[in-house]
């Protein structure tokens, strides 16, 4: 397997009002078009959604339109120069977004947060900027209220 990173838009279709929402997961199914195969390395045998396979920084409560990238799983043997958008049609099925309370302690690990001592993390902070501790899994967000 090899792994392609793929930007999305998807229209958001929730009819109901819902306040701003931060760190949210994305869920749902996303398969090849022709053969019908997962392309998702955490569902690969379309057992169930649980998965969150992305995360969008924030959705506001008027925004009808999102945009994320997620890292699609597919086989190497697939020629994927043959096709225009630089891999094989998707089909995307039972896409949802979740915010949890406190959801801030999901999203990508950073060399930093694994040892902030390595050259890793130095090579990190020469691209991001200084590392600073978050108050994951300590601290609630701002939609909490400190529950």
């Amino acid at each position: 397997m090899r792994g392609l990173c793929v930007n999305v838009k998807a229209t958001v279709t929730e009819a109901t009002k819902r306040p701003d929402l931060v760190k949210v997961g994305v869920y749902g199914f996303i398969t090849d078009a022709v053969t019908g195969e997962s392309v998702l390395a955490n569902n690969p045998d379309l057992s169930t959604d649980a998965g969150q396979f992305t995360i969008i920084q924030g959705v506001g409560k008027e925004d009808k339109e999102v945009e994320f990238e997620f890292i699609a799983a597919v086989p190497k043997e697939i020629d994927v120069d043959k096709f225009e958008a630089g891999i094989m049609p998707l089909k995307f099925a039972s896409l949802k977004l979740v915010s949890f309370p406190g959801g801030q302690q999901y999203g990508a690990v950073s060399p930093c947060e694994m040892n902030e001592f390595s050259s890793e993390c130095e090579d990190w902070e020469a691209e991001n900027g200084p590392y600073e501790k978050a108050d994951f899994m300590i601290k609630s967000n701002e939609r909490t209220k400190g529950r």
